[in-house]
């Protein structure tokens, strides 16, 4: 039976094929206690993963998850199946037209190629941050429907996109004038016509000028996305708006706020996720607007739905776009399964692929090399890419690299290799001097989790040499593999810190500060602190942990003499961004509860070696958390004197001296290191 609204298509053999996805025996998704139970069925392989990355050692357990009970050759049999169908894939494409899938029925639907501009297309599709310059399928409700096929940009000609349209001859007919009639308009300005043609031609692909042997324009129009980017609606509001959509355009929009928008400022009983995952999937499954689905949208919807972990809901949004399914939208589910290690549900997907004649790409084989766990495997595969020609494309290359790094380096660690040479190999090796912030973070766990300090220090020093791009992630990972040595932490932060990108985020202030407080490092936390209130970087676990600390005045008993001094002192070493200054803001309403014979030094107010009881008790709390409030209030109306990296390096040799040495409270805080700061006012960021 063909849908009248998709003309030459086989709905049945479609919603045949999907179908098959949804009901396999196979696991889906693991259980939410998955992670633990997996750990425990493979601690006799702990030596093992020891010596892994931790993205592969995560892998080998979402693996023991799914593959459980299955022996080693049946295992192998599994990959070796993997890879017959991915073949099989291909071959099948091959012996038919590309552009004309199995599905297709009619053998004589009419075919017409046309050239349009990108900002003519976004016309009709919208602009997508994430799939613009993607394929893009959708039809157009003309006479008998007319299918518009976007191919990918890198098939582009010059600054037009390669369109194919496929129907009745009427149909394309009408469809081709519609595109041509826009594009006069947008070349004459009309104002009905909100996107604009730029005033410098946009090229949508310069590696389709590398293919036809020219030069790009050095000057031209790019697609710009974080200079503008498009505000985050609140939840509410976005589902209110759907039942006014009537254009493809429209569709793809209220997808992309929905997968981007904020949670509802009122409570409800279902998470954030979960309702956007409900309202995508009834956005798709209403029948008055299956004509809208688009590539682009059913992308982007699905992308969504498999990050959070909605596989059901995935299911049924391509039983009704499946029409519409690139090999873009099978990338996206099978990157899906080989990072969650799920082999059953990637075999199925790729003989769904086989069955529909669809052709895998770079992509394809991409997703297959990271479902792969073995170096030798994943080396064998490597090699069929080269063979095949798609380690031509820089980006391929990179990906592969990128997927290989952890491999790499272990094994040139193994042969005696240095850091230096194993950059000077890349270089040589890939044709590319190509190391971005993730790759470098990469070869930093790497080294971590071999021990390995002095090529640890040497990544770094060759980043800060050559100005290489350090993330915040570096940090939150350095921080993880020395959870009891804060000063080697600190020693590798400061590197990184020195560096033209990295900075400490939210999740680095907590993680940091989390470990000097387990390691009882009085001068580390206070600069933590104070800098994380500077910069807004305070997260609810460091405010509770310093509230805490602040009133807490009498240790409990049996524990060392260090100890009773960390757990009584801390807090009022830590706390007070301005409170040293002789007028800080607001400095009457926070005395107000303070008795005045501490208004110096409200702190000091905390030093009593007594346990208070009852309505002392709740005073000295709420003083405790109004500090604590201001502190993090008043914090960004401040700037600090000195860069965080100096401060840490001090407060580290400072800690260094007092380990050990138990000392009054008194001597502490009148002793702790100085944060200088300068008040800028509370209009900075205004």
């Amino acid at each position: 039976m063909e849908n009248e609204g998709h003309p030459g298509i086989d709905s049945a053999f479609l919603e045949h094929n999907f179908d098959i996805l949804s009901k396999s025996g196979a696991p889906r998704w693991p259980p939410a206690s998955s992670d633990r139970r997996s750990r425990q069925a493979v601690r006799k392989k702990r030596d093992l993963l020891r010596h892994l990355p931790p993205p592969q050692s995560r892998k080998i357990l979402r693996r023991q998850f799914y593959l459980g009970e299955v022996s080693s050759k049946e295992r192998i049999a599994i990959y070796k199946q993997i890879r017959r169908f991915l073949e099989s894939a291909e071959e099948q494409a091959e012996k038919a037209e590309f552009l004309k899938p199995r599905f297709f029925t009619q053998q004589d639907l009419h075919r017409r190629e046309v050239l349009v501009p990108d900002e003519t297309i976004a016309v009709f599709t919208g602009v997508s941050e994430k799939f613009s310059q993607s394929e893009n399928i959708w039809f157009e409700p003309l006479r008998h429907g007319c299918r518009v096929h976007v191919l990918p940009s890198d098939e582009s000609e010059g600054h037009n996109r390669k369109v194919i349209l496929s129907g009745s001859a009427r149909a394309t007919e009408l469809v081709a004038d519609r595109l041509l009639k826009t594009r006069e308009l947008q070349e004459h300005g009309d104002p009905l016509i909100d996107i604009k043609k730029p005033p410098v031609p946009a090229f949508p692909s310069r590696l389709a000028f590398e293919r036809s042997g020219t030069l790009a324009p050095l000057i031209r129009t790019v697609w710009s996305y974080k200079t503008n980017p498009r505000p985050r609606v609140i939840f509410d509001l976005l589902s209110a708006k759907s039942e006014n959509i009537s254009t493809i355009k429209g569709f793809v929009e209220q997808v992309e706020g929905l997968v981007t928008s904020l949670p509802s400022t009122r409570s409800h009983e279902s998470p954030h996720p979960r309702r956007v995952a409900t309202a995508l999937r009834e956005l798709f499954c209403n029948e008055s607007r299956q004509q809208l689905i688009s590539t682009t949208a059913l992308n982007t919807a699905i992308s969504f739905l498999l990050q959070h972990g909605f596989m059901n809901d995935v299911q049924k949004l391509i039983d009704r776009g499946g029409h519409v399914a690139t090999i873009e939208t099978f990338n996206i589910l099978l990157r899906s399964a080989a990072k969650r290690q799920n082999l059953g549900f990637f075999n199925l997907v790729l003989r769904v692929m086989g069955r529909l004649r669809v052709r895998p790409d770079v992509h394809t084989w991409l997703a297959y090399l990271e479902c792969l766990i073995s170096p030798a495997a994943k080396t064998d595969v490597v090699k069929v890419m080269e063979k095949k020609g798609y380690l031509k494309d820089p980006d391929a290359l990179r990906s592969v690299l990128r997927l290989m790094i952890g491999e790499l380096l272990i094994k040139h660690f193994k042969d005696g290799g240095s850091v230096d040479e194993f950059f000077n190999k890349i270089v040589e090796t890939a044709g590319l001097n190509w190391f971005p912030a993730s790759l470098i973070r990469k070869m930093v766990v790497v080294t971590a989790q071999l021990g390995d300090a002095s090529a640890m220090t040497r990544i770094l020093d060759i980043c800060k040499e050559n100005s290489l791009p350090l993330s915040s992630e570096i940090i939150n990972d350095v921080i993880r593999f020395f959870p009891n040595d804060t000063f080697t932490a600190l020693h590798y932060i400061i590197m990184c810190l020195q560096g033209p990108t990295a900075e400490l985020n939210q999740e680095a202030y907590a993680r940091l500060f989390v470990n000097a407080r387990r390691n009882k490092h009085y001068n580390i936390c206070r600069v933590l602190w104070r800098y994380a209130c500077m910069n807004e970087a305070v997260s609810r676990t460091m405010r509770d942990d310093v509230t805490f600390l602040l009133f807490h005045n009498v240790a409990r008993e049996g524990l060392a003499e260090q100890d009773k001094l960390w757990w009584t002192c801390a807090g009022k070493v830590i706390v007070g961004v301005d409170l040293h200054l002789p007028d800080f803001p607001f400095r009457n309403d926070l005395l107000r509860t303070i008795p005045p014979e501490f208004h110096d030094n409200p702190v000091a107010s905390f030093l009593t070696p007594l346990r208070l009881e009852g309505e002392e008790r709740s005073k000295q709390r709420l003083t405790a958390k109004a500090i604590v409030k201001h502190d993090v209030e008043i914090g960004p109306w401040y700037r600090p004197t000195y860069s965080l990296a100096h401060m840490l390096e001090v407060a580290a040799e400072l800690d260094k001296q007092w380990v050990g040495v138990p000392r009054p409270a008194k001597w502490l805080m009148q002793n702790a290191i100085q944060v200088p700061v300068e008040f800028v006012g509370h209009n900075l960021k205004d």
